[in-house]
């Protein structure tokens, strides 16, 4: 029978050594080695309320714009009112000065197309064409100067006609002007309710790039984007505007004197409201 054979250096009797660790097994208590130690309130890395680079409280700076839900078309008639009493002479003068362009351009077409005319049909729709050109550039121009004007209110600034012709991209609004011209007048041919479609999502294509500096073709986009993007409060816009300045054409005949420059304030707050920017009260 074998013996086995006794533990290395160890004398028979004697007490063993106390066991060391367990390798693998957490020392007695006190500190957990390699736990990590319970976050403070909060928890580490836990921004401050309101996130990091957060404005302290009561602070606007960085606060989105007003947005389209707070437009509202009785306060865009309000508005447009208003803003038109206060700066009444300045914008009675820009719209009779509207008027003498109209009347100015027709009188510089109607000798342009007596002498390009001819009796054929390719002068007389050129004669046409070009008279055309001239009416709607020459009044187009006005129109956009005037825009730039009502502008200049719902920025907290006064409408003044020494101003309004300085800011103007003119070549855009020409190009503009002659291009919605045409794209609602083949809409009109084409059985009329395409060009009065045409018409409503191109409204303000002059408004982009009057106050943007676009081109017209940016423009009639962000326009038709704009108009597409909030198409129930533009068609109430329209509709109302539409008949403010219909009654005020009726009842006192001065609607494109009048009620003409009212709805174009409401339509500049409008499109401010609408895009997202502030308005001075």
């Amino acid at each position: 029978m074998t013996t086995p054979p006794d533990e290395p250096n160890q004398t028979p009797g004697a007490t063993p050594p106390p066991s060391g660790p367990d390798y693998g097994t957490p020392p007695p208590s006190g500190p957990d080695y390699g736990t990590t130690p319970p976050p403070p309130p909060g928890g580490y890395g836990t921004p401050p309320a309101g996130g990091y680079g957060a404005p302290p409280p009561g602070d606007t700076y960085g606060a989105p714009p007003s947005g389209p839900e707070e437009w509202r078309v009785g306060d865009a008639v309000n508005y447009g009112f208003t803003k038109f009493v206060d700066n009444i002479g300045q914008i009675i003068l820009a719209a009779l000065l509207l008027l003498l362009t109209w009347l100015v351009a027709s009188a510089i077409g109607y000798p342009i197309r007596i002498a390009i005319d001819h009796g054929d049909f390719f002068t007389s729709d050129l004669a046409s064409a070009v008279a055309l050109f001239i009416d709607i550039a020459l009044v187009g121009i006005v129109q956009a100067a005037l825009i730039r004007g009502c502008l200049d209110i719902t920025e907290g600034r006064r409408f003044r006609v020494s101003d309004i012709f300085t800011r103007l991209p003119i070549g855009s609004v020409v190009l503009a002007s002659v291009l919605v011209s045409l794209i609602t007048a083949i809409g009109i041919v084409l059985f009329v309710l395409p060009g009065i479609i045409a018409w409503f999502f191109l409204l303000f294509t002059p408004f982009f790039v009057v106050d943007r500096q676009m081109s017209a073709v940016d423009a009639m986009k962000a326009s038709f984007t704009l108009t597409k993007d909030n198409l129930s409060s533009m068609l109430l816009w329209v509709v109302v505007g539409t008949i403010v300045y219909l009654v005020g054409f009726c009842v006192l005949c001065l609607g494109f004197i009048v009620t003409g420059p009212i709805v174009l304030i409401g339509a500049a707050y409008t499109y401010k409201k609408l895009s997202g920017q502030p308005v001075a009260a």
